[in-house]
């Protein structure tokens, strides 16, 4: 397996981590004493998966949590048609 560590400037790491989660699929873990993100990048087999990683990991390295466009919310309803506040 391939593991990445690497750290995004003027993002703490845990935060950096939620962020990443949001915006894709990604394994990750965080090295809090160290101050690292280590990516399970071996984990991704297809081209299309790690490309998106990529691109999310860019867009928060130009980006600070408070500068960061925030994405939409996404509405799930429950099959009884109640919202669930997603």
């Amino acid at each position: 397996a391939t593991t990445v560590a690497f750290r995004i400037v003027h993002w703490p790491v845990e935060e950096a981590a939620a962020e990443l989660s949001r915006r894709c699929f990604a394994v990750l873990d965080v090295d809090e004493p160290r101050g690292l993100l280590r990516a399970g990048v071996a984990a991704w087999l297809r081209d299309d998966e790690l490309d998106r990683f990529v691109a999310a990991v860019g867009d928060l390295a130009r980006h600070s949590p408070e500068t960061l466009p925030r994405r939409a919310m996404l509405t799930l309803l429950s099959d009884e048609g109640e919202d669930r506040g997603r």
